[in-house]
This record gives structure tokens, sequence and C-alpha cells, in this order.
């Protein structure tokens, strides 16, 4: 996971990493609440994961698009569908960040500002949720406003929480913004496909309609 804090003064942005070699990790995890604490050794910059579990009920989404296309005299229809179905088992539990709360003590960040800190948390929320003994996985850029001059930029994240037999990450639930990338080429393509396809078969059909015929002698 790479984590990137963007302080904002003076309508100008200044980005600082979190250094993954010299983070600590500390935390606790109980029946229904877990917390991770990933700081720097001289606490300058500190992230902090609450984590929470419940039971879901079953829930099926579904994701369908469909193209009918078109009328010239007689109506040509060409249809496609694709359908995307997630189910979740009944009574399985899930898990998510309920809380994330950040903070960063940098050097100033420009010659008129002075010495400060920044912190701010995002609460009561239901960040990365996914099903307990799955991990959550995202390889795009999540951007959290934690306060009016503090975001947290977090790339290549994958978490898992209540559950992690061997220490390895579970089955992967990808993001909606992974999803995303992976299946609207495939929706944009076939939508593409089914109008050239459309064009070539209204083209045959009028050009079979202006044919001539053969008169009767």
């Amino acid at each position: 996971m790479g984590a990137e804090y963007i302080v904002t003064e003076m309508k100008s942005s200044w980005y600082f990493n979190l250094d993954p070699s010299r983070i600590r990790m500390n935390g606790y995890c109980g029946k229904e609440d877990a917390l991770l604490s990933l700081t720097l050794p001289d606490d300058s910059a500190g992230l902090h994961f609450t984590f929470r579990t419940v039971k879901k009920h079953k829930h099926n989404t579904i994701f369908k698009e469909v193209l009918c296309l078109i009328q010239h005299g007689k109506q040509i229809m060409i249809s496609y569908s694709i359908s995307f179905f997630k189910s979740f088992p009944q009574e399985r539990n899930i898990f998510y960040v309920t809380n994330l709360t950040a903070h960063l003590f940098p050097q100033p960040v420009c010659k008129s500002c002075l010495n400060k800190s920044y912190s701010g948390s995002v609460a009561h929320e239901k960040l990365f949720k996914t099903l307990d003994g799955h991990s959550f996985k995202c390889k795009s850029a999540t951007l959290l406003l934690v306060s009016s001059k503090l975001k947290i930029k977090l790339d290549s994240l994958q978490m898992q929480a209540f559950g992690v037999p061997n220490g390895l990450y579970g089955e992967e639930d990808e993001c909606w913004a992974d999803f995303n990338k992976r299946t609207v080429p495939i929706i944009i393509g076939s939508i593409i496909v089914s109008l050239i396809l459309c064009i070539m078969l209204s083209f045959l059909f009028i050009r079979d309609h202006r044919r001539p015929g053969y008169e009767r002698l």
C-alpha cells in the first residue's frame, strides 16, 4: 500500500509520502472491532484504520446493459446483454473500515508558513467493505478528504481483517474503480461492434429492397 499526504495551504498543494521502510505497525484485534496503526518512529506522520465486522444478509448486485436497434421499413433488431452478478451468502460476516484518522507534522510547507500540524478523520463510514475471509483490493488510487487542508491518497491497497489464516490474503474482492476500468472498455467495444453490425445489416436490407425484380412476359 502506498500512502500520500496532500496538504493545501494558500491555494497551493504539497505532497508527503509515508515511507514504507520506516513504518511501525501496531494495533489490536477484538471480536467485532480491530485497529491498525501505521506511524513513523518520530510520530511525524500516522494513519489509523478502525475495522468493524457485522453480519450481512443475502444481497445480490446485478448490472445489465441491453441494446436494441434499428427500425427501417420492417423492424430489424439487434440486441446484446451483458450481466454481472455478485451474490453474498446469507448470514455471512463482512468487514469494513468505519474510521480512518491521519496526522502529519511536516517541516513548514512554505517560507511564510508556520510550523504546524495537520490532522483529520473520516468517521462513521463503510470504507473498503468486503466479505469476512476475503481481502479488499484496489489498484486504483483512493482519495480521502480528512480535513479542509489534508487529503490522503491510497494506492495499490489490499487489506483483510478478522480471519487471516496462516497470514495469507483470502479471495480478492476488487473495488468498483478497478471493476469499471476492466468492464467499461468491454461494454463500449460491444456497443461499437453492435452499431457496426446494425449499419451493415441495414445497408444490406436497403440494397435488397432497391434491387429491380424480373418483369413478367
